[in-house]
């Protein structure tokens, strides 16, 4: 029979394991949700967001029961933040159905702050459009927008259920949001392998 001397290391190596698995796992699955979600017909927007919360907040409680000390704020903080960025790269990524040939009629630019000298670049631009049978009427771009002016005629890819917002046909893979995720993701699970709890003991 295992005394309580041995048996601790071994519940506190599962429970490490369960930590750092954690952020992942429920990348996975909110992604997973996020893209079955914005592909399938008829459900009300309610039960997309209702699901996805219920995984992100079971994501947080379980970190958080598991990890101590200062990982334990910091890690469910980057947790949720990377999940958030997981479900914004999954609705990126969802097939949009049909395209429309559109004229643009105004062009916005958005600046980010610069961190050095001078302006900073426009990283995001705002387009009018002016579609057939009226939508989409507006799609945002990145930075292959300064190429875009007004007049020119653009390719949008959308969706008639209007469950995920037009984008540009061949709008490349949202890499800055996934990388984003990834180190996240990776922060907060070694925070997990550093920071989980022992259980504790029960005194007879």
């Amino acid at each position: 029979m295992p005394t309580p001397r041995t048996a601790e290391p071994r519940t506190t190596t599962i429970r490490r394991w369960v930590a750092v698995a954690t952020p992942p796992v429920a990348a996975v699955a909110v992604h997973g949700w996020a893209y079955w979600f914005f592909r399938a017909s008829g459900l009300p927007l309610a039960v997309g967001v209702g699901g996805g919360c219920v995984l992100m907040l079971g994501a947080w409680i379980l970190y958080r029961s598991l990890v101590g000390g200062t990982g334990r704020f910091f890690g469910s903080v980057l947790t949720m933040i990377a999940l958030l960025a997981t479900a914004a790269a999954a609705q990126h990524s969802i097939p949009r159905g049909e395209t429309a040939t559109c004229r643009v009629l105004t062009v916005a630019a958005d600046a980010q702050p610069s961190w050095g000298d001078g302006p900073a670049a426009p990283s995001r631009h705002s387009l009018t459009l002016e579609c057939p049978g009226g939508h989409p009427g507006k799609v945002v771009t990145g930075r292959g927008g300064e190429d875009i002016g007004t007049g020119d005629t653009v390719r949008v890819s959308y969706d008639v259920h209007r469950r995920v917002s037009p984008q540009l046909e061949g709008e490349p893979a949202p890499w800055i949001t996934l990388s984003l995720a990834l180190l996240l993701l990776g922060l907060a699970s070694l925070l997990a392998r550093h920071g989980v709890r022992a259980p504790r003991q029960e005194t007879a």
